[in-house]
């Protein structure tokens, strides 16, 4: 055993057993020998019993709906934990999506554009329950997000320094945040206030709470530093990424649909059809539609609008003509159109937003000025140029010149708040169906519009098809861009109906048209009869064939085979009936022995 002297070492010495003895045995051996007393461990003090934490107070954060989003729990022993809310209850840690400000709902919902942004839940219920709008960041100073600037844009926003370096910092922060967002920044510093005072503080001290609102606007407006420093330098011009912001879907407004989803305000569409098919007599019964808030074709506006129809080609004679025949056969009366319809020629009203010359594209401010002053001193809310030719004189062709056009047009409809549609030519396609490409000239106008459709004529085959015997006066709507709605899954068809006025003019009507359903007041019992018919005989699936087995069918519904319609009709059902095994097909062989295939009953009908 070694002995080691250490003034440091309990007793002032150190042991050590080569043979592996209990240190403690061999430190009592030696302290026998020197005459120490035998050692004893230290009594330690009792533990201290815990405290266990009690909640202070607590703050909800709401989403601008009232949704509850985020809560703090404010503990004593000084403790801030944080919770969500996941739809039902409340759940530990904080939520995974952007912050919010504290107070979001009255902060929206107030009556003006004041806001006071404090550090610390407790200040802003302080400035709430004296009637102003205040609100604050969760997790205190220096935390203070990019993604809370949005709900700042547009306020009066008067940030209140808790009177530390802390608290200076997170309110220049605060500012430097909401600057350029907010229309105005202020950073206030409350005087008297002691070393980590606050707004609270600053209240509890008696001071008059209708003061705050004075010291806050004596303030001076904040500007960054960079900006201060150079006052009479003009910033240079620059061009920035901007971060998205994450935004409640709740606070976006919805798309302005003002009729079906071609018409939107703030858009751009275009109508695209060859000539003679029926694009302006649509426009008409549409503006009729819009301007008297019926659904005459079928779709409901959404509001009753004041429309502008503008047609370049026709006198307005023609125009009034076709209005009034569209208005007699829907049966409008003066007051439902009469200052909700705007009509004008472009003969006696031209419209040149735009000219091409030597020089380039002269786009014409004067005309640019007058339309929007007409639009909104007439809050018109649709607007239609039909056709889009008219109102231009640049070359159809030239991309950039049909660029610089539509983008005009579309700012119009911008500013003015306001859906314009642009009729538009086709180009010849020799027969062929005409697709929003077709479209007459530069793609340049396709690509401005978000909403396109495209007229077609019934198509000869269709006609058979249907039974349709005048398939010139039917046509359909396709949607052909679509960048704001679905398109939809079928398209709408329309037919032109013959309305005689009181002065004798036959005048073409736009009306809706669906292609016939065959089953149309077809019963379980008509299709026995028929079954019961073809029973009969032998009859063959050819319908240019002399037994026919639509003769027997058409005997049973009491149809004429020689009516195109009606023949229609018949193999529309016969076709179904077939799918759905009332009839089945099966070979055989005609008088002359050569094989065909005939019709027979298959599973009879029962109610």
């Amino acid at each position: 055993m070694s002995i080691l002297i250490d003034p440091a070492a309990p007793d002032g010495f150190v042991v050590n057993s080569f043979a592996g003895d209990d240190p403690i045995r061999c430190k009592d051996h030696v302290r026998e020998r020197v005459n120490l007393p035998e050692w004893k461990p230290e009594a330690r003090p009792a533990a201290a019993q815990a405290v266990r934490p009690r909640v202070a107070a607590e703050y909800v954060y709401r989403q601008a709906d009232g949704t509850p989003y985020l809560r703090v729990q404010r503990r004593e022993p000084k403790g801030f934990p944080q919770s969500h809310w996941d739809g039902q209850r409340w759940s530990w840690r904080k939520p995974a999506g952007p912050k919010i400000p504290y107070r979001l709902p009255e902060m929206l919902g107030a009556v003006h554009d004041t806001v006071f942004v404090v550090e610390g839940e407790k200040d802003a219920d302080a400035l709430t329950s004296l009637g102003f709008v205040a609100t604050t960041n969760s997790e205190g100073a220096g935390k203070w997000t990019a993604d809370l600037n949005q709900w700042f844009e547009g306020k009066a926003v008067y940030v209140l320094a808790d009177n530390d370096e802390a608290g200076r910092n997170h309110a220049s922060e605060v500012a430097r945040n909401l600057y350029g967002i907010a229309d105005e920044v202020r950073v206030v510093e409350l005087p008297g206030l002691l070393t980590k005072g606050d707004v609270s503080d600053w209240l509890g001290a008696g001071n008059d709470p209708s003061e705050l609102v004075d010291i806050a606007r004596a303030a001076s407006l904040w500007t960054p530093d960079e900006v201060k420093t150079d006052p009479d330098q003009a910033p240079e011009a620059s061009i920035a990424a901007t971060p998205f912001l994450w935004i409640s879907p709740f606070l976006i407004p919805p798309r302005q649909w003002v009729y079906g989803h071609h018409y939107v305000r703030q858009f751009l569409s275009v109508t695209v059809a060859p000539g003679g098919v029926g694009k302006s007599s649509l426009g008409i019964v549409e503006a009729l539609a819009m301007a008297s808030g019926k659904p005459l074709l079928g779709i409901q506006p959404a509001e009753r609008a004041r429309v502008w129809l503008w047609n370049g080609e026709d006198p307005l004679q023609e125009l009034q003509r076709r209005v009034m025949a569209a208005a007699q056969h829907y049966g409008l009366t003066p007051q439902d159109i009469e200052g909700s319809l705007f009509l004008d020629s472009g003969r006696t009203t031209e419209i040149v937003v735009a000219e091409q010359t030597r020089t380039g594209i002269v786009i014409s401010a004067p005309v640019r000025e007058a339309l929007l002053h007409t639009i909104q001193a007439n809050s018109i809310d649709v607007v239609m140029i039909d056709p889009f030719v008219s109102s231009h004189r640049v070359t159809e062709n030239d991309n950039n010149a049909i660029d610089r056009v539509a983008k005009l047009w579309s700012g119009i409809a911008d500013e003015t708040n306001s859906a314009i549609d642009l009729v538009h030519h086709a180009r010849k396609t020799g027969g062929a169906e005409v697709t929003m490409e077709d479209g007459r000239g530069a793609v340049a106008l396709l690509s401005a519009a978000r909403s396109g459709r495209v007229l077609n004529s019934m198509t000869p085959e269709e006609a058979a098809k249907w039974g349709v015997e005048a398939p010139r006066l039917h046509f359909r709507i396709d949607n052909g861009k679509a960048n704001l709605a679905p398109p939809p899954d079928k398209a709408t068809w329309h037919r032109l109906a013959s309305v005689m006025l009181g002065n004798g003019d036959n005048v073409a009507v736009v009306t809706s048209w669906t292609i016939p359903d065959p089953f149309d007041g077809v019963t379980p019992s008509d299709l026995r009869a028929a079954q019961g018919e073809v029973n009969t005989g032998s009859w063959r699936q050819d319908p240019q064939a002399r037994d026919w087995v639509g003769q027997p069918i058409a005997r049973a519904l009491k149809l004429n085979i020689d009516n195109q319609s009606d023949k229609a009709k018949l193999k529309g059902l016969l076709r179904i009936w077939i799918e759905n095994g009332a009839f089945c097909v099966a070979e055989g062989k005609d008088e002359k022995g050569r094989p065909r295939k005939f019709v027979e009953v298959g599973e009879w009908a029962t109610d």
